[in-house]
C-alpha cells in the first residue's frame, strides 16, 4: 500500500475590521474597492424604489466579455501603446483560478497585476507604461474583434426582492447589524421570538424594531469604484429625503480571482450622517 503524499496548504489570511466615519469622509475608504462583481443594497422601511436608485446602472454601464484572450495579446506593444499608455482600461480574467491558471487584472490607473504559472512567467517580457486619460471602451472591443476574438457587450443584471413584516436591528451595534445582514442575505428568518446565532443571542425590543417592508436589490456585472461613489451619493440624498429611515446598507463583493488582496465591504449609512464600514480583507498568500 502506497502512502499518499501530504501537502501543507496554509489557510487564506483574513482581517476583519469595523470603522465609523462621517458621510463626507467615506471616499478614502472606497478607494480600496477595485473591480466589484456584485453590489447588494438593503433598504428597510421604504415603500418604493426611486428611479435614480433602481436605474443607476441602466446607462453607461456596459462592459465587454472577450473570449480566449491570451497573455500575449495583453502585453502586445500595440495594445499597450493604444489603450494602456494612452487610455484608462480596467479588466479582470474570468473563470480562472489562482494557483492553477494564469490570472490577471488591470486596475488602479492601468496597473497590471498578474499571478502567472511558471512557464508563462519565463516566456514574457513586459513593457511598463501608465496614464490617467479616458478612452472609449468600444474602441478596445473593436481592437479585440479585429484580432478575431469573440467580443460580447454585457450589461449589469439586477434582481429586486421585497420582504414584509420583518424585525431589523438598530445600527448602533454594528456587529449585530453586520451579522443580521449576513443572515438576511441568506434568507434566514430572524425575529425577536426565537434564539439564533447573533452576537447578543436574539433581537430584543431595545435593539430592534419592526418594519412593514424591506427592499433588497442586487446588481451583478463589472463595476468600478467611480460608479460606486456616485451610487453612495444617490443613497445619501435618498436617505435625507426619506424621513424616518434608520439605515441603508450596501455590500460590495469583489472578483475572487484577482491577483491582489480582496476587500469584502459592507457600508451602512445612518440617518445621523454617519456610516459604518465592515471591511474583510482576504489576503493572497502567494
Amino acid at each position: 500500500m502506497i502512502e499518499p503524499e501530504l501537502f501543507k496548504f496554509n489557510p487564506q489570511l483574513a482581517k476583519h475590521s469595523y470603522l465609523k466615519k462621517q458621510w463626507d469622509k467615506h471616499l478614502n475608504s472606497l478607494d480600496k474597492s477595485e473591480l466589484i462583481h456584485s453590489i447588494t443594497v438593503v433598504l428597510p422601511d421604504i415603500s418604493f424604489l426611486p428611479d435614480d436608485v433602481e436605474n443607476i446602472f441602466s446607462e453607461n454601464s456596459q462592459y465587454y466579455h472577450v473570449q480566449n484572450v491570451t497573455l500575449g495579446t495583453i502585453i502586445d506593444s500595440v495594445f499597450i501603446q493604444s489603450f494602456v499608455k494612452n487610455g484608462n482600461i480596467q479588466a479582470v480574467s474570468l473563470n480562472t483560478r489562482i494557483g492553477v491558471d494564469d490570472c490577471m487584472s488591470i486596475s488602479k490607473n492601468n496597473l497590471l497585476q498578474m499571478f502567472l504559472l511558471k512557464n508563462s512567467y519565463q516566456n514574457i517580457c513586459l513593457p511598463v507604461h501608465g496614464s490617467n486619460d479616458e478612452i472609449c471602451p468600444s474602441s478596445i472591443a473593436s481592437y479585440f474583434n479585429e484580432k478575431g476574438l469573440i467580443v460580447n457587450e454585457c450589461f449589469p443584471r439586477s434582481k429586486v426582492v421585497r420582504r414584509y413584516n420583518t424585525t431589523i436591528p438598530y445600527s448602533t451595534d454594528v456587529t449585530l447589524l453586520d451579522t443580521w445582514l449576513s443572515y438576511f442575505s441568506l434568507d434566514i428568518k430572524i425575529d425577536n421570538k426565537s434564539m439564533c446565532l447573533l452576537p447578543d443571542g436574539k433581537l430584543t425590543k431595545s435593539n430592534s424594531r419592526n418594519v412593514s417592508q424591506i427592499i433588497q436589490i442586487n446588481w451583478s456585472g463589472f463595476f468600478t469604484k467611480s460608479k460606486i461613489k456616485i451610487f453612495i451619493e444617490i443613497l445619501k440624498k435618498f436617505m435625507e429625503n426619506s424621513g424616518n429611515t434608520l439605515w441603508f446598507s450596501m455590500h460590495l463583493e469583489p472578483y475572487s480571482n484577482v491577483p491582489y488582496n480582496c476587500n469584502h465591504q459592507t457600508i451602512v449609512l445612518n440617518s445621523d450622517k454617519t456610516l459604518f464600514y465592515s471591511d474583510c480583507i482576504c489576503a493572497k498568500n502567494h
